[in-house]
């Protein structure tokens, strides 16, 4: 039995002592009943602000106080130190990593101005939720969430993507960029020499390209892509829309797929 289960079945017996149900209890952490259950039911670990929200409500001056926070944090304390936590003396059981990152929209990471504050903390200050993810976080890291059809097929609507703040993206890497007129788009990033290419991931979007030194200040600021959450029926979806370029000259057989996931084909 790990810590998180431990601590999600003892916050689960206060709120039933103190008659709190869990839906009211979601909505005053500001999360969803199904990811509250998960919580409670040691699925997943309790997000540090949540953990001492929840502990405010229903365990304020109790006994049962000290002992979920050394629950808690006698886990978790490299989060808050920096530094790793020793291994369990009578389980030999992997550190467990903190993943999880607030998730803004393309609207409010079109207000963040690197100059002002680090995009981590801009990011916590006007985001209300929060995604999971497998990479290690790290300062700087925060998450998008992709609306409309823009980045389709390959990142359909309500795909929610890791974006490293801070670092430096690599010829390949799918980015984040601000662009000078306030846009934010998601593209695949090359540079040739000096000139710098934004290729469109949506085959009718647009792509970008200029000379990086004689116009500098085309782009406010460039983060690498690390990870993504997709729905896969909706991408298997977004696939079927895309169009198919028929060339009847062509010798070999064309095909398209139609909505139902049936074949043609083109003679």
């Amino acid at each position: 039995m790990d810590d998180k289960y431990k601590t999600g079945r003892l916050i689960k017996d206060l709120l039933k002592s103190k008659n709190l149900k869990q839906k009211d209890v979601a909505e005053f952490l500001g999360i969803k009943p199904p990811s509250l259950s998960q919580m409670l039911n040691g699925k997943i670990p309790f997000p540090q602000d949540k953990f001492l929200k929840i502990v405010n409500l229903a365990a304020p001056g109790s006994k049962k106080l000290e002992e979920l926070k050394k629950l808690y944090f006698g886990s978790m304390a490299f989060v808050l130190s920096g530094s790793p936590v020793e291994k369990d003396k009578d389980e030999a059981r992997p550190v467990r990593k903190l993943t999880e990152v607030p998730v803004i929209s393309f609207a409010q990471a079109a207000g963040y101005e690197p100059a002002l504050e680090p995009v981590d903390d801009y990011a916590r200050d006007c985001s209300d939720e929060t995604a999971m993810f497998s990479h290690e976080i790290r300062p700087g890291y925060f998450a998008l969430n992709v609306e409309g059809d823009s980045m389709s097929p390959d990142f359909p609507h309500g795909t929610v993507i890791l974006v490293a703040g801070g670092e430096f993206p690599q010829r390949g890497d799918i980015v984040v960029a601000k662009l000078r007129d306030g846009q934010v788009v998601v593209k695949h990033y090359f540079r040739r020499n000096n000139t710098i290419c934004l290729d469109s991931i949506n085959p009718s979007g647009k792509n970008f390209e200029w000379h990086c030194k004689d116009d500098p200040g085309f782009i406010q600021w460039m983060y690498p892509v690390l990870e993504a959450t997709i729905d896969l029926r909706k991408r298997r979806w977004e696939k079927s829309r895309v169009p198919i370029n028929y060339d009847p000259n062509e010798s070999e057989l064309q095909y398209a797929v139609a909505e139902d996931d049936k074949q043609y084909t083109k003679e």
